[in-house]
């Protein structure tokens, strides 16, 4: 059997010449047509490969209709490889596909498959990486190759479109060396498989940049992921991961609620409304009737590990302090209900310092344990059971530098009015964005 290798083959493919193809993104799916839509919908299943050339792998789509979209949809398995001779060649259609090459395959009655099992001749996918970081100069609706670390994987959803169709979705988190986060949209089959770990590498050819509430990232019937290349960059990034990444702060191009993740624009302008500790307490902020919220960049001098959390109630949607009873249970007056244990929930206070003055504050249960990294039940344990993991817990964020945003309200107690400053928000300090602040109001100063 002859393996064909021309850039453009012939229209019609005999039995004797044939492609020598890999398959990559295979999806189905029903198309209405004008022709069809009295009689019913074309079933389209599109194949994306890599054609054996012999200087470059290229890719193009094919495409079966009806019973033989079937037919070939049981055969074809991503990822493999196969023989196809008797495929009819057709110009590409442009606005169907982001694929480069001239022509696509349509695959019909006479049409023979064969799957190959020597690889040794097929070509390796191509890619052209970007940094995640560029993707916010890419432009809208533009085709991109990235390659990242699945940082958090969101549960499947059902969408309904206006006409009425559903589709599955779901969101991954990756991120990549440059210290910036993007969400991949996965749809249908390939949204309810998704069966990947957190931490594993994804390599994402031909991935469409998105603008919806910040750029993103959508697959589309041309992408492909692969999982864990074996490919020189995707093990350089897993090495900086597992060294370096799994901790760091990155930046997201999609806004999200919260400060768990900002984005480029958010976090300069978190850096330019920073007070100081001494001004904000010379303007006595926090007198006023609702209160007053600012924001600094301070370090943490001190972590009082006495009472830093309290015993909540278990049950759902109750954070009610609970009293410890004869019998070892725990009482919720609230809920009228006894529970084996507690949830233990913070109140942490911490001291914290600038260049200025020293300030108290108090984190409760959601920024605690993104400050400490574990819940309060889990820090309850150590300090019972393991003194020593407790004390590297507590001790390790002591002097690291963090961005506060902090609600100052004043309080009174025994007819004694103070201020009482809490943590709204909080973040690692992204020294990329503090870099880039400070040279554009250098540059700003310079040109004054």
């Amino acid at each position: 059997m002859k393996t064909l290798t021309r850039k453009k083959p012939d229209q019609f493919l005999p039995s004797n010449n044939c492609l020598h193809t890999k398959t990559f993104g295979l999806s189905k799916q029903e198309f209405p047509t004008r022709e069809k839509l009295k009689r019913g919908t074309i079933k389209e299943v599109m194949v994306n490969y890599s054609m054996s050339t012999s200087w470059i792998p290229l890719r193009n789509r094919a495409t079966a209709f009806n019973d033989f979209a079937t037919k070939f949809n049981e055969i074809l398995q991503e990822g493999k490889v196969y023989y196809v001779s008797k495929a009819k060649l057709q110009p590409a259609k442009p606005q169907f596909t982001n694929l480069t090459h001239p022509y696509e395959l349509n695959l019909d009655r006479d049409t023979v498959i064969e799957e190959c099992f020597d690889e040794s001749n097929v070509p390796k996918t191509h890619f052209n990486f970007i940094k995640l970081d560029a993707i916010q100069n890419q432009e809208v609706n533009s085709n991109v190759d990235v390659l990242g670390i699945i940082q958090t994987i969101n549960p499947h959803f059902e969408l309904t479109s206006r006409a009425g169709k559903k589709f599955d979705r779901r969101d991954i988190t990756i991120v990549d060396d440059s210290g910036f986060s993007i969400s991949v949209g996965l749809w249908n089959q390939q949204a309810l498989d998704f069966n990947l770990p957190e931490g594993s590498v994804a390599a994402i050819k031909g991935v469409r940049v998105t603008d919806f509430g910040g750029k993103s990232l959508s697959m589309g019937f041309s992408s492909t992921l692969i999982p864990n290349p074996e490919i020189p960059e995707a093990y350089a990034l897993k090495g900086w991961y597992d060294s370096k990444g799994r901790n760091a702060n990155f930046i997201t191009l999609k806004q999200e609620p919260g400060m768990g993740g900002q984005s480029a624009a958010s976090l300069t302008k978190f850096i330019a409304q920073r007070i100081t500790i001494a001004r904000a307490q010379a303007e006595n902020l926090g007198r006023s009737e609702k209160g007053d919220f600012f924001s600094v960049k301070a370090a943490i001098s001190f972590l009082k590990v006495d009472n830093f959390a309290y015993p909540a109630c278990s049950n759902e949607n109750c954070n009610k302090k609970v009293l410890e009873q004869p019998d070892g249970t725990w009482r919720c007056e609230k809920c009228d209900t006894n529970n084996a244990r507690p949830n233990w929930r913070y109140i942490l206070t911490i001291s914290i310092i600038d260049e200025t003055n020293q300030l108290w504050l108090t984190l409760f249960d959601d920024q605690a344990k993104q400050l400490l990294g574990v819940d309060a039940n889990t820090l309850m344990s150590l300090k019972e059971e393991d003194p020593n993991e407790f004390t590297k817990i507590t001790q390790s964020i002591q002097m690291n530098e963090y961005d506060f945003r902090i609600r100052a309200r004043e309080d009174t107690y025994n007819d004694q009015s103070r201020i009482r400053y809490t943590v709204a928000n909080l973040h690692s300090l992204n020294y990329r964005a503090e870099a880039d602040y400070l040279a554009d109001e250098l540059s700003k100063a310079l040109l004054a």
